[in-house]
């Protein structure tokens, strides 16, 4: 009957023969040794705690559910385990590689930790068709897949001349007979042979499993028992050990970055997110105190700007509307929509893209900030009116402001959009970011 077994578990008369065609590679034997890949244990070890590793930072990284995490750390530390154990079970089996024997008696397959062998006698054939090799038995048959047709050819004349020779030579053993069958495929006949150095007695009779028969099927519901109670710790240890990672990386993050967390309905912990709330609150610290440095301000209008930015330290989107129009401008407007882009940047700029965010008014609604131009034939009058609601009808601040090129430039002044920038910007936060060229043409 074929069998496979582990190779921990075959008995030592097997293992010290087959130790024996390792070191000589079959040279004076009476079978065939065909060696294969000895892996380096290490290298296992290594891969699956690169494995494990990888999976720890794919899960934790980001904001997956916490059943996606469990079901990822636990197929990371199954595969990156099995690997890892896979260092222990080839040391137990003295990490034999991958190899086939072919004994007068026997054809042994080597893989690991693992033997397959199939018993050759009188009561079985030996079959090869192509790179296959079956041995066939009464009560069943085992088939071995050859590395190559070359070595397939080589192990069915082996077995041909053994048939042949046990008519032709029957007072030779079974040792004798597998050695000079060696010498028939390698010269064509078996004049000449050299004296056996491996008699019968060196061949076991049997392959006899000491004590672990029937073991080995208990790894498959092994290894889905261990899949099932990763699962239940990682599903259980998930979510916090998500959250401290999460607010680990929060705490000196970016103030996107904090909103993120903040609106994460997963973050639930009360003291974190009080944290990152306050941590979020001081980003604002700096610009605020930048503004109030600044000198040229107009005080009216910087108090109402920082009323308004004091409303945006939050976790929401520091969205502020604005809106830019100029009533009554009849041949001397101009495009109020690239005024109200480059107001938008400079703020941007100036106090942070991530701290507040310029965007369109809602139709129907009220801008937080509204600027009001209208061109006149020297230079402009300028309207700033501030909300801290879009439903709000009444500003709770207004500035008003005169443009006058010929006062506020030197030579050859700037295009008059250019100047309401400038003054609206100075007077409500004290500068007026550099910003690319706008052409004329584009005004």
């Amino acid at each position: 009957m074929p069998n496979t077994i582990d190779m921990n578990a075959v008995d030592p008369d097997t293992r010290a023969h087959i130790a024996r065609m390792q070191r000589s590679g079959g040279r004076g034997a009476a079978g065939l040794y065909i060696s294969g890949k000895k892996p380096n244990p290490f290298v296992y070890a290594i891969l699956g705690a690169v494995m494990i590793a990888l999976g720890l930072w794919i899960g934790y990284s980001g904001n997956k559910p916490a059943w996606a995490t469990a079901m990822l750390l636990t197929a990371a530390f199954l595969t990156g385990g099995w690997f890892i154990t896979a260092v222990v079970r080839l040391v137990l089996a003295g990490n034999i590689g991958t190899f086939f024997l072919f004994d007068p008696n026997r054809v042994y397959h080597g893989d690991g930790d693992r033997l397959t062998y199939a018993e050759v006698d009188d009561d079985s054939t030996v079959e090869v068709v192509g790179t296959q090799l079956t041995v066939r038995e009464r009560n069943g048959s085992q088939k071995f897949n050859l590395p190559s047709q070359t070595i397939a050819d080589t192990v069915n004349r082996y077995y041909t001349a053994i048939d042949e020779l046990a008519e032709t030579h029957p007072d030779e053993n079974l040792g004798q007979i597998g050695a000079l069958a060696k010498h028939a495929i390698r010269t064509g006949t078996v004049e000449g042979a050299e004296p056996v150095e491996a008699p019968t007695s060196l061949l076991p009779d049997a392959v006899r499993p000491q004590g672990k028969l029937g073991v080995s099927w208990l790894r498959y519901p092994l290894i889905v028992g261990v899949g099932v109670a990763l699962y239940v710790f990682f599903s259980a240890t998930t979510v916090p050990l998500q959250e401290s990672v999460a607010y680990s990386n929060a705490k000196d993050a970016t103030a996107a970055e904090m909103r993120d967390y903040l609106l994460n309905p997963n973050h639930t912990n009360a003291e974190h997110r009080a944290d990152i709330t306050a941590r979020l609150s001081t980003k604002y610290d700096e610009p605020k105190a930048a503004i109030l440095a600044r000198s040229g301000t107009t005080p009216a209008l910087r108090d109402a700007f920082l009323e308004l930015l004091e409303t945006l330290r939050g976790p929401e989107t520091p969205a502020v509307s604005l809106s830019v129009e100029q009533p009554g401008a009849g041949n001397l407007g101009f495009n109020s929509q690239v005024l109200r882009e480059r107001l938008a940047d400079g703020l941007g700029t100036s106090i942070g893209k991530d701290l507040i965010v310029c965007v369109a008014k809602p139709d129907g609604k009220q801008a937080f900030i509204t600027v009001l131009h209208t061109p006149t034939t020297t230079g402009a009058t300028v309207r700033v009116e501030f909300r801290k609601s879009s439903d709000e009808a009444t500003p709770y601040f207004v500035y008003n402001g005169i443009v006058q090129p010929q006062a506020l430039a030197l030579g050859q002044s700037p295009p008059l959009p250019e100047l309401i920038y400038a003054k609206v910007m100075l007077a409500m936060i004290g500068e007026a970011p550099a910003l690319p060229v706008v052409e004329d043409g584009d005004w």
